[in-house]
């Protein structure tokens, strides 16, 4: 029997993703399984919170310190703002896509209270975003002798 140079795949089904280690996201797009590490506990915690920091006033008009503008919609996709988050080391960049590509519009660091684009109309407390430091982790924002060690 002679192989051909192309060989259709098996189709990912319901079992395969029920297979996949609980430390992986998976999903099956047009019948191929992806798989991708599953959000550290410090991300996932940021994401969170910063997704309710947004959603009350921007999304919904309420919250904060009284009414927001509302009228948002808060989606996991950068346009024409970008933000990177690093719980690890509680920093944010805030970049603005122009027309020759994305620029870096702020960064900030540590328990900062921000008001940066495309959210500029709430001040947000960056300080809320972060886990406390695991044992034995510094932190450059809050002297040694008030951590807790």
């Amino acid at each position: 029997m002679q192989e051909t140079a192309h060989q259709e795949r098996r189709k990912a089904t319901y079992q395969d993703l029920m297979e996949v280690p609980n430390h992986l996201v998976a999903e099956i797009i047009d019948g191929e399984l992806i798989t991708s590490p599953r959000p550290a506990p410090r991300h996932a915690l940021t994401s969170s919170v910063l997704l309710s920091d947004l959603m009350g006033p921007f999304h919904f008009g309420t919250g904060g310190g009284g009414e927001g503008p509302g009228g948002w919609w808060i989606l996991h996709e950068p346009e024409p703002h970008l933000w990177l988050i690093d719980p690890l080391a509680r920093t944010l960049e805030v970049y603005r896509l122009k027309a020759d590509g994305w620029f870096v519009e702020s960064t900030h660091a540590g328990a900062e209270r921000v008001r940066v684009e495309p959210f500029d109309a709430e001040e947000l407390d960056m300080n809320r975003w972060w886990l406390p430091p695991a044992a034995g982790e510094g932190r450059e924002d809050v002297p040694p002798d008030q951590t807790g060690k």
